[in-house]
């Protein structure tokens, strides 16, 4: 019996020491790759992330929604991109350069000042006018049309002393003209500043 334990002590003493210790190796774990959007340099041709409608794809709609390789309307821009009239208001600052404004009135049975066409615009609306003043302000081939800024003296300053022409016909910042044309009243063409009265499609005279 004592041998027997003998021989089992002797044959566990050998399965212990061939037995090695199994070591379990982890799989590396790849670095994951920086975002772009961490201020991480780009790769020359790598496109980045998109801010605005800069690194749209070619032909792509810009997000602005201005037409692929066009820049977004500016705030003086109008409808199509083109250029605001003139606007509705008096000009109280922009004519200071044209001098003294003081013209006599026009002849004729439709004759009237500038301050008459604004004091009675509702019972002149729809009518022929005819008004001699000096042009303050010429912006022309707006909207298919000549836009002309008028004054005679008459009137308040900002208030009612400058009436808004439209016109086929040019004139020069400084001339004084006469213009005949039909009044209309509270116009508003969607540049977001109405007119109270303006003379359209105008005949300019000297």
């Amino acid at each position: 019996m004592s041998r027997l334990i003998v021989v089992l002590v002797a044959a566990l003493s050998l399965v212990g020491c061939s037995r090695k210790d199994e070591v379990v190796v982890a799989a590396p774990v790849a670095p994951a790759s920086p975002s772009p959007t961490q201020g991480t340099a780009m790769a020359p041709g790598q496109p980045g992330p998109v801010q605005g409608s800069e690194q749209l794809p070619p032909g792509h709609p810009s997000l602005d929604g201005s037409a692929p390789g066009q820049a977004a309307p500016g705030p003086g821009a109008g409808a199509g991109g083109q250029p605001m009239p003139p606007h509705g208001g008096a000009m109280s600052t922009e004519a200071a350069d044209v001098g003294d404004v003081k013209v006599p009135k026009a002849s004729g049975k439709d004759a009237r000042t500038i301050a008459e066409i604004f004091a009675n615009r509702q019972a002149l609306k729809d009518k022929t006018v005819t008004v001699r003043g000096k042009v303050v302000k010429f912006t022309p081939g707006v909207m298919g049309k000549n836009w002309i800024h008028l004054r005679d003296g008459t009137g308040t300053q900002g208030k009612d002393d400058d009436v808004t022409v439209t016109s086929q016909d040019a004139a020069a910042k400084g001339d004084v003209v006469v213009v005949q044309g039909k009044i209309a009243v509270d116009q508003d063409i969607g540049m977001g500043t109405p007119y109270p009265v303006i003379i359209q499609d105008a005949k300019v005279s000297k």
